[in-house]
């Protein structure tokens, strides 16, 4: 179903519910991992619910380690909390090399791997992915939409966002989307696909949408990420009221040293 507020403070309760009748449910804790995480699409802190999506990864992986499912959601907040990309990158090849065709396990290592320094390899698991499960779940739908977005192939990169509705796209879902028709000169559309973007972050820049968990292992992909804003004509530096929040503001030719514009 659709992804809301309201369905993600649900599936929330749910999992608490599941975990207190049993402290000892792995998939629980990697499941509310997630939830934490989309609650941030709704307005939730993001580091707050960061913290504690790496939190109930990190329990469900001392619980199973041996779980392909519950090792690739350790390795996604490995590296979307900590930064940790090499951590994580050998999180994904472990659960891999337990279940090659899990689709979730596929969905994780497409989605994530790019910013491990291999968009590359991504792909060839977010094609994998696409085969054997054609008709997957909401959540799932979306995942290859980062290895084909930082491999270059923004043609399939856009028809993947289009498989989700607009209003259920995550906003870095949106971004890549615009982004990718942007890339192809697609501009009308690019265009509208920005607003929905700007919908869900009013007032973004740059800077400031890059302390959202983007890390990356190599500088093409940064650098496609910042050129993404470029194409859009959005706005590179934090403003003076963001700057207060970014401890490091990532250093741009458009804006001043250390700062913002």
């Amino acid at each position: 179903g659709k992804r809301t507020k309201e369905s993600v403070a649900e599936g929330i309760d749910a999992l608490d519910r599941a975990i207190a009748l049993d402290p000892k449910l792995a998939l629980a804790y990697s499941k509310r991992a997630f939830a934490h995480m989309f609650s941030t699409d709704f307005g939730a802190d993001w580091n707050t619910s960061m913290a504690a999506a790496l939190a109930d990864a990190k329990k469900a992986f001392d619980l199973d380690p041996q779980n392909a499912v519950v090792i690739a959601t350790y390795g996604n907040f490995l590296f979307q909390t900590a930064g940790q990309l090499a951590d994580a990158d050998a999180m994904f090849r472990k659960a891999l090399a337990i279940h090659k065709d899990d689709s979730f396990v596929l969905c994780i290592a497409a989605a994530s791997m790019p910013y491990t320094g291999h968009p590359e390899e991504a792909v060839i698991y977010a094609d994998r992915q696409r085969a054997i499960d054609p008709h997957a779940a909401p959540a799932l739908i979306s995942c290859p939409m980062d290895a084909y977005f930082f491999a270059r192939r923004f043609e399939t990169a856009a028809e993947v966002a289009a498989l989700v509705l607009p209003e259920s796209r995550a906003p870095y879902q949106r971004f890549m989307h615009a982004a990718s028709l942007a890339f192809l000169g697609r501009d009308a559309e690019a265009d509208a696909a920005a607003q929905l973007f700007l919908d869900a972050r009013p007032g973004v820049t740059a800077q400031s949408y890059f302390i959202e968990g983007w890390y990356f292992a190599r500088e093409q992909e940064r650098k496609l990420f910042f050129d993404g804003f470029r194409a859009l004509k959005l706005p590179m530096c934090a403003t003076a009221e963001q700057l207060k929040l970014i401890a490091k503001p990532e250093p741009l030719p458009e804006c001043p040293a250390g700062a913002g514009g």
